[in-house]
């Protein structure tokens, strides 16, 4: 989230000199001048526009339209801004208006987190340059596609023209943001600081040009750091002097990714109190922006925090929304990589479209007959090129298509959507081995339903089959992306846990236990409680074996059965 605070907050950040009525462009100037050091202001400046009795001549209209974009953008109405953005790059609008307004577009789909159409405007932005000689609205335009670099995770480019941009003669506003850049770009590269200095400087140098904003988002890149070194109480510190100036910013995703930073610290001191109050604070305050990563980060110090006072229904609810979050939000990341490399090879592929026309059209002039011919060639060659390869994409697609289907039937049970015992074994032997490798703990945890067969007998094996299938949806809602659940056989499953010890299983196991026991069973139109018992081993006391890891869980599950079921028991030699 902290990106997109510094691409709302960098929107616009240069002044354009036209030549208008005195009083409204006056107005537009000065609104232009503090749009982000004093947004308040801003805003009754925008009011007095709007009620001024003065007519705009064309390119104050566009000014000012450029001016409200930035407002709604705040305000959190993206689309709408991105349209007058539109508006503006197809108008009569000056050149530099237009280099802004592409600046402007650039942000605002980074903010909508749509990073195809937005590398799309940066291409429009790079060919409008040729165009502009306002030292300023280019400066700025360098400053904007650096933040859209680092937010489409492209931190290498956007550290190069951040670096870049320091290196022009700029103003000390534009100079602020660049270094904002870079703090954030070295950062997200290493995921530690190596120079605080510097970004100290840049948090004095922010603040004595006023731009606080810019100041508080990079005093939170370094809290992150030393987060991330365990310094946690200086990083603590940090955020705590910055608290009162960052709520008082009044925007809502600084605010959330602010108070998560500080909620996860309280959580790593072992203060799960505080750490749920500022983490209700994060989670109300960013909520609305997105699948973020501050949005991951306080549902993961929600569910922890719930955990550690012994809260296991709100620890199952936050563990629900934080496995979805994070799940969403790793998808998302993927997501910008691709749509930003698609765009790219689009751009690359039209520069050299056009390459090849200009050196058909010279070969036309001078030998008209013979490039006619070879045209038509071409064409051929071309036609039949095509054809081909849309038929090798129609059977390869097809041929993949059937291939997956083939290997989904072969490795997953069909009641359940899981994996099948022998696609199981396979993946948890690797598993195992990896953990093995790498000297980290695995747990097995072996769970049956109780007395599954008095269900079948008793309501039907349609109701049976619903009871399976729901006991291993409640299943996966607790277990992580990374571990591995599947069907032994009948009503008895198995779920790896590469990283945990057997303290940590028997934790999910119970949670997953209780989960099973909570099910509502009115939508089978029968009432009956499905209860399932649960047996764990871990590799310390197993060894790193899929068959002793197996035999211990299952010892354990006969002992849990023994000892009345609807029960989590761990294997002790």
């Amino acid at each position: 989230m902290r990106f997109v605070v510094i691409s709302v907050v960098f929107l616009l950040s240069l002044s354009t000199p036209l030549t208008s009525l005195a009083d409204v462009t006056t107005l537009l100037h000065k609104a232009d001048k503090i749009r982000s050091s004093d947004f308040n202001a801003f805003e009754a400046l925008m009011a007095e526009l709007e009620e001024t009795d003065e007519p705009f001549e064309t390119q104050q209209k566009h000014f000012y339209h450029l001016l409200k974009g930035y407002q709604l953008t705040f305000n959190g109405k993206v689309d709408e801004a991105i349209e007058l953005y539109k508006n503006i790059e197809s108008s009569n609008a000056s050149e530099t208006l237009k280099l802004r307004a592409l600046s402007s577009l650039v942000n605002n789909y980074a903010v909508k987190r749509d990073f195809y159409y937005g590398a799309k405007a940066i291409n429009r932005l790079f060919d409008q340059r040729e165009k502009v000689q306002d030292e300023e609205a280019l400066n700025s335009s360098f400053g904007i596609v650096a933040i859209f670099y680092n937010q489409a995770q492209q931190y290498e480019l956007g550290l190069k023209v951040a670096n870049q941009l320091l290196a022009r003669n700029t103003t000390n506003r534009t100079q602020c943001f660049a270094r904002q850049i870079k703090v954030e770009s070295e950062f997200e590269l290493a995921k530690v600081l190596t120079d605080y200095q510097y970004a100290q400087e840049s948090i004095d140098f922010c603040k004595s040009n006023n731009e606080f904003l810019v100041a508080n988002i990079i005093i939170m890149t370094v809290a992150e750091s030393l987060t991330n070194e365990s310094r946690i109480k200086e990083s603590l510190k940090l955020l705590q002097d910055a608290e009162k100036q960052t709520v008082e910013s009044k925007y809502p995703p600084l605010i959330g990714v602010f108070y998560s930073l500080m909620a996860n610290n309280y959580l790593l001191l072992d203060q799960p109190d505080l750490a749920k109050t500022y983490g209700l604070k994060a989670y109300d305050s960013i909520q609305n922006f997105g699948l973020t990563k501050g949005l991951v980060r306080s549902l993961g110090v929600l569910y922890k925090a719930a955990e550690a006072q012994g809260d296991y229904q709100q620890t199952v609810e936050y563990l629900k929304r934080f496995n979805e979050a994070e799940k969403a939000y790793i998808d998302d990341t993927k997501a910008r990589g691709l749509a930003f490399q698609q765009a790219k090879y689009e751009k690359l592929e039209q520069d050299n479209t056009i390459v090849i026309l200009d050196k058909q059209n010279a070969l036309l002039r001078t030998q008209a007959e013979l490039a006619a011919e070879q045209s038509r060639n071409n064409r051929l060659a071309l036609t039949l090129a095509v054809s081909l390869l849309i038929l090798l994409f129609v059977w390869l697609y097809r041929s993949r298509k059937i291939q997956i289907k083939l290997r989904k039937l072969a490795e997953t049970d069909e009641l359940t959507g899981i994996s099948n015992r022998h696609h199981f074994n396979h993946r948890a032997k690797r598993i195992i081995d990896d953990a093995e490798n790498q000297k980290q703990p695995v747990s097995f945890v072996l769970f049956d339903l109780d007395h599954f067969k008095k269900v079948n007998d008793t309501y039907g094996h349609q109701t049976g089959d619903w009871a399976l299938k729901k006991s291993v949806k409640e299943a996966k809602l607790v277990c992580r992306s990374i571990d591995l659940i599947g069907r032994m056989g009948g009503e008895e499953f198995g779920i790896v846990l590469p990283g945990c010890n057997v303290d940590e299983a028997c934790k999910v196991a119970e949670i997953c236990r209780a989960a099973i026991a909570s099910i509502d069973t009115h939508e089978t139109d029968h009432q009956f409680k499905i209860t399932a018992s649960f047996g764990v081993a871990d590799a310390s006391t197993c060894g790193y074996s899929l068959e002793k890891l197996f035999a211990g869980a299952d010892t354990a599950l006969y002992e849990s059965k023994e000892n009345g079921r609807n029960r989590v028991y761990q294997f002790n030699q």
